[in-house]
C-alpha cells in the first residue's frame, strides 16, 4: 500500500519546501525524487489551504505529496516543516517521520542563526526523541563541505545541532546536498 506525505508547514510553496522534502526522502528511503522539474499545484480535493508537490518521480512507497499550510500558536513558530508518511491525512494523535528547518541565510549567516534555530527543535526532541530533524541550509550558491571546514563559528554552531540530534544539511538550488560530518 502506498502512501502520501504530508508536510505540515508555515511556508509556502519554495524551492527550499521541495529541498526538505528529498532530504526527508533520501534519509527515510522513500524514493522520491524531487529533481528540477518539480512543481506545485493547488490541492483542491483537500480543504484548507494546501498545495501538491509534483516531483519527478515519487518511488514505490509514495502516491502523493500534500503540503498543508498551518498557522503556528500564539506561543511563536515552530521547524519550517514537519512531515508524515501514511495513508490518511494527519491528525493530531499521529507521530511525525522527521522535521526540518529551512533557512533561506547563505552559509556566513546560517552558522550564526543555528543557536535560535536550535530552540525550535527542542519540543520535537523531548515528545519525539528518535525524530529525525533536519536544519536546512538552502543557499542559491554551490555550497561545498570545504567551503563550511574552518569557520570556527560553524563547526560549533553546528556540533550545538548534532548535540541535540539536529542533522544540518546543506543544498543548492539543484537539490544537491552534502551532509556535514
Amino acid at each position: 500500500m502506498t502512501r502520501s506525505l504530508f508536510v505540515a508547514t508555515e511556508e509556502g510553496a519554495s524551492p527550499g519546501l521541495a529541498s526538505a522534502v528529498q532530504v526527508v526522502s533520501d534519509s527515510l528511503e522513500l524514493g522520491v525524487s524531487v529533481g528540477e522539474s518539480f512543481r506545485f499545484i493547488p490541492c483542491e480535493d483537500i480543504p484548507g489551504i494546501n498545495f501538491e508537490l509534483i516531483p519527478r518521480e515519487y518511488g514505490p512507497k509514495t502516491d502523493r505529496i500534500i503540503c498543508m499550510v498551518v498557522q503556528p500558536s500564539a506561543r511563536g513558530s515552530f521547524v519550517d516543516a514537519i512531515f508524515y508518511h501514511q495513508a490518511l491525512f494527519p491528525s493530531p494523535a499521529d507521530n511525525p517521520i522527521a522535521a526540518v528547518e529551512i533557512t533561506k541565510n547563505d552559509l556566513k549567516e546560517s552558522g550564526n542563526m543555528s543557536d535560535q534555530r536550535a530552540a525550535k527543535f527542542a519540543p520535537l526532541k523531548f515528545k519525539y526523541p528518535s525524530l529525525p530533524c533536519f536544519y536546512l541550509i538552502h543557499s542559491n550558491n554551490q555550497i561545498t563541505l570545504k567551503g563550511a571546514q574552518g569557520r570556527r563559528c560553524h563547526t560549533r554552531a553546528f556540533n550545538k545541532m548534532l548535540t541535540i540530534g539536529v542533522q544540518p544539511v546543506f543544498s543548492s538550488k539543484l537539490v544537491e546536498q552534502v551532509y556535514y560530518e
